[in-house]
């Protein structure tokens, strides 16, 4: 039977406030030190100082529209894979908050079926082209072998979803055919412990005190988007370590950028009236001709 979904109506002004007073499970990683995209200082900043909200990008776009189609083939698939005809997906009940009053998550969507307490979390990957590293995703389906920043954030799902035992991670990368992983609570209660008391002792140490933490550095991204006022009176005290250090980066950015320009120009000359190139058969590098001048 067909199946529609009522689409999110994003985060109001209130839900981006309760946000900022709970670690959410995308936040879960960065504080446990697996994400690759953000650190416990990040998350420090947006919960403790005023951040403008992310700018929608592109990927993000096509992320929230391909959701309901992906939640949809889940189903579908599921349906058959658990022998349930009548296993249906929804968005309802999906906003939970851990009684520890810190925690809290939002499921892409729950499975309704007898005697089933499942959820389902869609990961929309290059949407709109193939170029994605899936080398820390299983190749075989229905298994737990997923990055261990998604097993983070699937955790600090299961903690705040008590009744929940299955979390179906769904990863969609354009051209390919979704994948479908499975994380069961039995095998994850450990970390789930270890993620509930990290990220409590965490918020007590770092939020309740607006303590930052000293051990990581934040992320120029986040950075950029703190807005507070600038006090001329003020002055903030630097780290010459970290000035010398920036100076050096710098100086060898400048030479690498060179460099690559230098070989990008070889490589362009080679293909003077091509439109695509290739290198020896045992290295199969493929180049195509771009209309974008930092690219071969």
């Amino acid at each position: 039977m067909a199946q529609t979904l009522v689409l999110p109506v994003g985060l109001t002004e209130h839900d981006l406030e309760e946000r900022k007073n709970r670690i959410t499970a995308s936040d879960v990683p960065a504080i446990m030190g697996t994400s690759p995209w953000k650190t416990a200082y990040d998350v420090w900043l947006e919960k403790c100082r005023p951040v403008e909200p992310l700018k929608s990008t592109t990927a993000m776009m096509w992320g929230n529209l391909l959701e309901q189609p992906i939640l949809l083939y889940t189903r579908a698939i599921l349906a058959t894979h658990l022998k349930m005809p009548e296993l249906k997906v929804t968005r309802a009940g999906i906003r939970r908050k851990h009684p520890n009053g810190v925690m809290a998550c939002t499921l892409d969507a729950r499975l309704v079926g007898p005697g089933l307490a499942d959820a389902v979390e869609a990961k929309t990957h290059a949407a709109c082209h193939y170029h994605e590293d899936l080398s820390q995703w299983g190749e075989e389906p229905f298994t737990d072998a997923v990055p261990p920043h998604y097993r983070d954030q699937v955790c600090g799902q299961f903690a705040c979803c008590p009744e929940i035992n299955r979390i179906w991670v769904v990863l969609s990368v354009g051209r390919m055919e979704p994948t479908i992983y499975v994380l069961r609570r039995e095998a994850l209660i450990e970390r789930i412990c270890q993620v509930e008391n990290v990220v409590s002792d965490w918020w007590d140490r770092h939020i309740v005190t607006d303590t930052p933490p000293e051990d990581v550095r934040p992320t120029l991204d986040t950075v950029k988007r703190v807005r507070v006022p600038v006090d001329p009176a003020t002055q903030a005290t630097l780290v010459d370590a970290e000035l010398l250090r920036s100076k050096e980066l710098a100086t060898q950015l400048g030479k690498m950028k060179k460099e690559k320009d230098s070989v990008d120009a070889a490589i362009r000359a080679r293909m003077i009236g091509c439109d695509h190139g290739r290198s020896r058969p045992d290295t199969a590098h493929h180049f195509r001709r771009s209309t974008r001048a930092n690219t071969p």
